[in-house]
């Protein structure tokens, strides 16, 4: 069980799971993915600041989400290890993201209110509003980060392909916020999931 994950209850078919930050993951296996010849179920993220809804799925040829809908609060940056402490709010509409061995695809978009973020030791950050837009190029899934105001500063971007790795670039924008990371041009990561 990865770390943030305290306690499990239930079956494959339905139960919960409590995570880090007071968050409720619920699930409970539905018939028509299994006439899709998938395995799939509805799922709910609930805790003091967030509620999300999504259909999951999984076959032999692919994973996926579906239909992600909700708010994400400050309580789901405890699921990302080193994250700071945020205020803001996140509204999102994702219709579609899947992974197969041949191609990653997604559609969808999380607004993001502006933000005080506050790390142990470290002088407050104070976030413009964020828009995050999620497409598809050829095999390889996009993220897309920008300034939601008048500005549309594109502060990064990820791609990530069937193979795992992910590719990182981070605008010089995006790069003055984060201490130490050199922002007279953009830096570009890459990395492979585990």
């Amino acid at each position: 069980m990865p770390p943030q994950v305290r306690t499990v209850s239930g079956s494959l078919w339905s139960g919960r799971a409590l995570l880090d930050g007071g968050l409720v993951l619920t699930w409970q296996g539905t018939w028509r993915s299994l006439l899709r010849g998938q395995i799939g179920g509805d799922l709910n993220l609930a805790g003091q600041h967030t509620l999300l809804q999504a259909h999951g799925f999984a076959s032999p040829w692919r994973i996926g989400l579906s239909n992600v809908s909700g708010r994400g609060g400050a309580d789901l940056l405890a699921l990302v290890p080193g994250a700071s402490p945020c205020d803001g709010q996140a509204v999102v509409d994702i219709k579609r993201i899947t992974w197969s061995r041949h191609q990653v695809t997604s559609q969808g978009r999380v607004q993001i209110s502006e933000s005080i973020c506050q790390a142990a030791g470290r002088t407050a950050l104070k976030t413009a509003p964020l828009d995050l837009v999620l497409t598809s190029e050829g095999i390889e899934g996009v993220a897309t980060l920008t300034t939601n105001d008048a500005a549309k500063l594109e502060m990064g971007q990820a791609r990530l392909g069937p193979d795992g790795w992910i590719k990182l670039r981070i605008e010089p924008a995006a790069a003055q916020m984060i201490p130490g990371l050199p922002d007279s041009a953009p830096t570009l990561l890459e990395f492979q999931l585990n």
